[in-house]
């Protein structure tokens, strides 16, 4: 058995004040993340997403995808996470449709490192 390549992406939007508060009630009323210590972890990524602590990192890049801004980070993986930013991604993927929807909202600002 060799490595295999995977990933995870979560839609690019703008986290107002009000859109936080809206993706932590997401997290926080989650029936697939039972254990708390999880749930915990999921808050902090969401406020690391909020700050744009993903903008910078040379684990996560940018994919345009029918008109949509898209996080994605990856690499091969014999089993285990091929990069931090994949494990804190796959934490938040309740909020995916939600953050998609904002994404498609926000389409009128230019996203990050835009390149058509």
């Amino acid at each position: 058995m060799g490595a295999d390549f995977t990933f995870q992406i979560i839609p690019y939007c703008e986290l107002t004040p009000e859109r936080l508060e809206q993706a932590k009630a997401i997290i926080t009323n989650s029936t697939d993340l039972v254990d708390e210590f999880v749930k915990i972890k999921a808050l902090d990524v969401l406020d690391q997403y909020c700050d744009g602590e993903y903008e910078d990192s040379r684990e996560v890049s940018h994919m345009h995808l029918n008109d949509k801004v898209y996080y994605i980070t990856g690499g091969m993986s014999s089993g285990d996470s091929p990069t931090e930013a994949y494990d804190d991604f796959s934490l938040i993927q309740e909020c995916f449709e939600q953050f998609e929807k904002w994404g498609v909202e926000d389409k009128a600002k230019e996203a990050p490192h835009a390149s058509v």
